[in-house]
């Protein structure tokens, strides 16, 4: 859903007549727009893309041989696509670094495997180390000050036991009638440490430690991995569960004998100290304004500990994908249309920033700054876009309400006037250009996935990415008025899976060749809705709908399309009266839904009937949506 909604901003945005401080719009072709739509359902490579990320290339650190390979798939891909000038462009970085190897266990009073990762830029551990681990966590400065000769080469455990944990996401704020916090919340502050965290690390660097181990505020073997190059003689160190860091802290502190094996081997790289954005484009065709530039991009780094699948893959390859539909409909933007997919936005917007300091600030930029129209960024959160946080800028609101609008069958909810912190677009606005980023789902972001080791590809709906015609409000359950298919995310790629439950043992194939004939997913001789199979007249409705989605498809002209598209809407209104008349009777023990054809029986708690899909209850107030 987000490819459509970002492709079409763009093009939408480069079709203003002006982007001064009182922007004025052309009227949309809402032709391009159906093609948008279908070049998304029947050709999309969004899952392509955003699968290459994270399960052919991976983690994706800056100023690796993974990010580089990313980058330049990234801009062979573009190429292949026709999307013109795609490049890398690079900037100082420093050196990169990678992990080779790892091993963090328990060894006495027994065995266990530990959950744990190396934090980034960590040097390597002076081979394997086996040891009793020296407990820094309740001791005030002074005491730790005196352990600096047990601290040298020793497996240290740097902080206090962890009680405090990542529990809550941030607000999602377009459900909320107030302001409200925004960004990832910060955990409640538990007691404060014996001794001040700096001064600890400082400690430890000097006195030698052969590896620091820390916990995090991760629950469930979820871990927070960052790192920085901390430079020559730093510690090597390592992130453990709270769970694992508490157990063996809790030991020591019970007089306990603990025995760790630690082995880290990581390798900095120094033959290409450079960071690398990608950068292509769509040119402008209107002589006056294709030298202005309307720009959409996200980051394609991540941390290491996962693959980067929603921090930021799917952002990135949905900022690729939207290039691709623009380019394969044959799109002709006004103003010029730049994508960038930037490189070390973890370690502080860095190639943003960059692109920003080369190309639109200072005196020799003043004529690009002029001719810059507005950033679209994408990248906290997954899934669907519910609106855009606006930068507290109030004089935009009523432009992104009004290209909200269309999108409101399709999950867009409202924009939001604040702003959203610690992301690309503020490259942009810090400098004085405008800059956006959309509001997205949060649902386990911060608690489970944002910059984590469970950030990978489980994170991403398929649907997400490759959502069909319509983009709604995420819901599985939503039944076409059409042809009687669930739609469940399935699509061409699994098409010929069988998944039962409302869509019986059909599958995706099969419905589609049973609705080229009967008009309905399944044949006659296994209609079993109340009132039997589609009446003349139903049938007669639907030749109309499907007819009028042809011709729109086929690039009416606006007035026509909007002439379609208010008889496709009265049509639909139509088959939704004739199936409320058809299930206004009684429904009976045994009594197939009119939805999905299971059996009806009683539910007895509640004292009324149903099929066993709560979505389906007949005896509440249904309302369809076609897909």
């Amino acid at each position: 859903m987000k490819r459509y909604l970002m492709a079409v901003i763009v093009l939408w945005t480069s079709s203003y007549i002006n982007a001064g401080p009182a922007p004025v719009q052309e009227p949309v072709d809402l032709g391009v727009i159906a093609k948008i739509r279908d070049e998304g359902l029947k050709r999309s490579q969004a899952l392509e893309t955003f699968t290459h990320f994270t399960e052919v290339i991976g983690p994706r650190l800056t100023a690796t041989p993974a990010y580089k390979n990313a980058a330049e798939w990234a801009r062979d891909k573009l190429k292949e696509w026709g999307i013109e000038n795609p490049r890398l462009e690079a900037w100082e970085f420093g050196r990169g670094w990678t992990l080779e190897k790892f091993t963090v266990e328990m060894v006495e009073p027994r065995y266990m495997p530990l959950i744990g990762y190396p934090e980034a830029w960590s040097p390597s551990t002076a081979g394997e180390l086996v040891a009793a681990p020296v407990f820094l966590g309740d001791k005030t400065l002074d005491a730790i000050e005196q352990l600096r000769g047990k601290i040298k080469g020793a497996i240290v455990l740097s902080q206090p036991i962890q009680t405090v944990f990542e529990r809550e996401d941030r607000p999602q704020p377009t459900l909320s009638d107030k302001p409200v916090a925004i960004g990832q919340p910060r955990p409640a502050g538990g007691t404060p440490p014996p001794a001040n965290a700096r001064d600890v690390a400082r400690i430890i660097r000097e006195a030698g430690a052969g590896v620091a181990l820390r916990p995090n505020r991760g629950e469930h073997g979820t871990l927070f991995v960052l790192g920085r190059d901390g430079g020559e003689g730093a510690a090597p160190s390592v992130v453990l569960s709270a769970e694992h860091y508490n157990m063996i802290a809790r030991k020591i502190q019970r007089g306990l004998p603990v025995k760790l094996r630690v082995n880290v081997q990581t390798r900095f790289l120094t033959d290409d100290k450079n960071g690398y954005n990608v950068i292509a484009e769509l040119p402008g065709v209107d002589p006056a304004l294709r030298d202005e530039v309307v720009m959409i991009g996200g980051h394609l780094d991540s941390w290491h500990s996962a693959t980067g699948a929603t921090d930021n893959a799917d952002g990135a390859a949905v900022v690729m994908e939207a290039m691709r539909i623009l380019k394969a409909i044959g799109a002709r933007p006004k103003r010029t249309i730049r994508m960038a997919l930037w490189g070390g936005e973890e370690e502080g917007l860095l190639g943003s920033q960059m692109y920003v300091e080369r190309y639109l600030k200072g005196d020799a930029n003043s004529a690009a700054r002029e001719k810059f129209s507005v950033y679209f960024n994408i990248d906290p959160g997954a899934g669907p876009i519910y609106g855009f946080y606006l930068e507290n800028n109030e004089a935009v609101k009523p432009i992104f309400d009004a290209w909200m609008e269309p999108f409101r069958d399709l999950g867009a909810r409202r924009n939001i006037i604040q702003g959203i912190g610690n992301t690309d677009h503020l490259s942009f606005t810090r400098a004085g250009m405008p800059g956006f980023n959309p509001v997205q789902e949060y649902a386990n972001y911060d608690v489970r996935t944002h910059h984590t080791n469970m950030d990978t590809y489980e994170r991403v709906r398929d649907a997400d990415l490759r959502q069909a015609a319509r983009w709604r409000k995420v819901n599985p359950y939503e039944i076409c008025s059409l042809c009687r298919w669930e739609d469940d995310g399935q699509d061409d790629v699994d098409a010929d899976l069988v998944r039962n439950g409302p869509n019986h043992s059909f599958s995706l194939v099969e419905a589609r060749e049973n609705f080229e004939r009967y008009l309905v997913k399944y044949p006659p001789e296994l209609d079993t809705r109340i009132g039997g199979p589609d009446s003349r007249r139903e049938k007669e409705v639907k030749r109309i709908i499907i007819e009028d989605y042809e011709r729109i498809m086929e690039g009416a002209t606006v007035e026509e399309i909007r002439r379609l598209w208010r008889q496709v809407i009265e049509c639909e209104q139509a088959l939704e009266q004739e199936l409320k008349r058809r299930i206004s009777g009684p429904l009976y023990e045994g009594t197939p839904c009119p939805y999905c054809g299971a059996k009806m029986r009683t539910q007895r708690a509640k004292q009324r009937r149903f099929c066993g899909m709560d979505w389906h209850d007949p005896d509440q107030v249904i309302r369809l949506r076609s897909v």
